[in-house]
């Protein structure tokens, strides 16, 4: 009702509308197109969505999809030979205890040293917690490393696992060299759980993994899950890591509670010696990953489909009455079932129409004997653009609701998007190419007086910028924006103890590579405990229905902007990027660079000689101690510890926040 009609149909639950004519019946003659929905713990049947339906059809996309598919196939193909191969665990390989740094999870609990040099694991480890294990590596070089499954008492079933049963699933296994990637080309263990193969372990896709539960075949041969393992991950090529710590980080992201409980983890520096047919497997099979990776990151999507819930119906579904206040221990049977159908309002002369089911209603919400659809749809984009609706109460179009301000341009408009095929994006077009939306947002003390609110539209609106464009406009400002499309969700930096006074203290792995910098559209979000940006620059509740956002002021916003660590780390980002840009290394210059890129306009000059005092003075507290440069950028430059404090202050200004 508010989504497609802008109707407060809600309100007719417990009673008729005291406002508009929806009664109490007619809501549960509407509620009956949807009574009839199976759904099992909000699971349901999903359809595949493929890429070109969601971003339409190119030649060049279409020869990187073959060219992925082919690697994928070769992939399949070589992995059986690379994974079954007796020769990785016959290899003479120098197992080493490492020197560990460090040794936790990445919600913060540490994990328990033994007198073995093993790892445990608590009890109260966060669900699919990820496990960084930092160490060095006296020989300077590694190729391999061991990971050993031990069980232990303190465990369920005595482990290794701490699943209920002892199992575990290890969704992905790779090194962290100097905080960047390094992935594994080859896997081999003693045992692997059918579905779960080992190398699903480092195949970088988070709902795969490698797990050692047992099936009838493999117990009759003696194996059992609860008992010690082994498996070893072998790098493309040696890594020199003389006098540089290397971190392993193992991911449970399958299954709650599917984490290691007592590991061990050794390397070796000699190269696998095997026989050419398997290292040439290998090293192809480290080739082709690494051009998989490279197509996914150039293709929108990751070069995946997506799926899409649909909704089932029940094959016989239960009947519908009306709800006497609204509770559902309180139907008025004696009235009889009611069947699908929708407010005679709304039908004009269609009054004896009849619907049976949502493909009926689902017609009709397109059709033009629906007056609203188009109008309301047409309305919530001409908001997103000029701040507010032409009808200003955009998901209340009945008699409570403001009246249009131009209702001919309304109407037309919504015409000009039926006669389109529904296209939004010649709507789009068509708003932004017009001369209304082209307007300076500059106000005149005439125009002021005559229309303070802007009803009749002689300016453009000014207002703060929604919550996700409010970190998107960083990142963009400091180059790092990753122009990806699409994809699963991604897991920015977020200040530490959100999920403290959640019911379950969930993971969040925090992003290291481009994802860390995508679109605050990809954020992953919690009901529970909503990405605190999100929160902060009002975005709403994610439990309820919102077909517009409120816009507030508050001093949280700004100490956000300015403290934040992720807000501090793109004006690093900023600081940098305007450094590497600038030609000449002149202060006045670098100092217009970056008022250019956060405000988009020349700054007036004493813009600059306030930004250029400031500059100074922070370059001189910064010259006194290389400690806190370091702790503030991350490295002894003062000028560049000063830049990062310059760049703080103009992506907290009113300016940057406020669309024009």
């Amino acid at each position: 009702g508010a989504v497609w009609l802008g109707l407060t149909v809600g309100c007719a639950q417990c009673h008729s509308h005291k406002f508009d004519p929806l009664s109490h019946r007619e809501y549960y003659q509407f509620y009956a197109f949807f009574n009839g929905a199976a759904d099992a713990n909000n699971t349901g049947p999903t359809v595949e969505v493929t890429e070109d339906e969601l971003f339409g059809w190119s030649r060049e996309r279409a020869a990187m999809q073959d060219e992925l598919r082919a690697a994928r196939r070769r992939l399949q193909e070589l992995e059986p030979l690379i994974a079954e191969s007796s020769m990785l665990e016959t290899v003479p390989w120098n197992w080493q205890a490492p020197e560990l740094a460090s040794y936790e999870t990445e919600g913060g609990t540490p994990l328990q040293l033994q007198e073995d040099g093993s790892l445990l694991a608590g009890r109260d480890t966060v669900k699919d917690d990820s496990y960084l294990v930092t160490f060095g590596c006296s020989t300077g070089q590694l190729t391999a490393v061991r990971l050993r499954l031990l069980t232990d008492q303190r465990l369920p079933r005595n482990g290794p696992g701490l699943a209920t049963n002892g199992n575990l699933v290890l969704t992905d296994a790779a090194l962290e060299v100097d905080g960047e990637p390094v992935r594994f080309s080859a896997a081999w263990a003693d045992h692997s759980q059918p579905g779960y193969p080992v190398l699903d372990a480092i195949d970088d896709r988070a709902d795969t993994g490698w797990a050692i539960n047992v099936d009838d075949e493999q117990r009759r041969r003696g194996a059992s899950m609860n008992s010690e393992h082994s498996a070893v991950f072998i790098l493309p090529k040696p890594i020199s890591l003389r006098d540089r710590p290397v971190t392993l980080v193992l991911r449970h992201q399958l299954h709650e509670d599917y984490q290691l409980g007592r590991f061990a983890i050794d390397f070796s520096s000699i190269p696998p010696e095997t026989s050419s047919g398997l290292s040439d497997a290998i090293a192809e099979a480290a080739d082709l990953r690494t051009r998989v990776s490279e197509i996914q990151t150039q293709l929108p999507g990751g070069g995946t489909g997506v799926t899409q819930m649909v909704i089932n119906e029940l094959q016989s579904p239960p009947d519908t009455y009306r709800l006497i206040r609204g509770d559902f221990l309180d139907p008025a049977v004696d009235e009889g079932r009611l069947t699908p159908g929708l407010p005679a309002v709304l039908l004009a002369d269609e009054t004896s129409k009849t619907f049976e089911n949502r493909l009926d209603l689902a017609r009709w919400l397109v059709s033009r004997d629906n007056p609203l659809t188009a109008r309301v749809t047409v309305n919530r984009v001409w908001a997103k653009y000029f701040g507010r609706g032409l009808v200003e109460t955009d998901n209340d179009f009945g008699y409570q609701g403001s009246p249009p301000s131009h209702p001919e341009l309304l109407d037309w408009l919504s015409m000009e998007f039926i006669e389109s095929g529904w296209s939004l994006k010649q709507l789009h077009r068509l708003i932004v190419h017009s001369a209304t939306y082209r307007q300076s947002s500059e106000v005149t003390a005439e125009m002021l007086k005559k229309d303070p609110g802007n009803y009749w539209l002689a300016r453009q609106s000014r207002f703060r910028v929604e919550a996700e464009i409010v970190r998107d406009q960083a990142l963009s400002a400091a180059g790092l924006l990753t122009g990806k499309l699409g994809g699963p969700s991604v897991y920015p930096p977020q200040p530490d103890g959100v999920f403290d006074f959640t019911q379950r203290k969930k993971n969040w792995p925090t992003e290291q590579g481009s994802n860390r910098y995508r679109r605050t559209l990809y954020t992953m979000v919690y009901r529970s405990a909503p990405y605190p940006l999100l929160t902060t620059f009002d975005a709403p509740e994610f439990s309820a229905t919102c077909t517009a956002r409120v816009r507030s002021n508050t001093p949280l916003q700004s100490l956000t902007m300015a403290n934040d660590p992720m807000f501090v780390e793109l004006a690093l980002g900023l600081a940098r990027a305007v450094i590497q840009d600038a030609e000449v290394g002149d202060h006045e210059e670098l100092l217009v660079a970056m008022f250019r890129r956060c405000l988009s306009r020349q700054p007036r000059s004493i813009e600059l000689e306030v930004l250029g005092g400031f500059w100074q003075r922070e370059r001189r507290r910064f010259a006194q101690s290389e400690e806190s440069c370091r702790q503030f950028a991350g490295e002894p430059s003062p000028d560049v510890a000063a830049w990062t404090s310059l760049a703080r202050v103009l992506i907290n200004t009113d300016e940057f926040l406020t669309r024009n």
